[in-house]
């Protein structure tokens, strides 16, 4: 929950819900509906237009594996 609320970043002012996302590039979009608090109930969205595609964060990701396994 706390990751959740740092990419969000959700903050609590009063009666309201403030939010300030920082989403990472291999993420484009996160969603929360109905956040419960002394507000009503609230939706918060965040989109990150220049995200890379899951197909790239996937070919990195083997990539850096592949590194790995010939360093050990």
């Amino acid at each position: 929950m706390l990751a959740i609320r740092i990419l969000m970043g959700l903050e609590p002012k009063g009666e309201e819900l403030t939010s300030a996302p920082v989403l990472p590039d291999s993420i484009a979009s996160l969603s929360l509906r109905r956040v419960p608090g002394r507000w009503e109930p609230a939706d918060v969205s965040a989109e990150r237009p220049d995200a890379r595609s899951r197909i790239d964060v996937i070919r990195d990701w083997l990539a850096e594996r592949e590194g790995f396994r010939k360093a050990a």
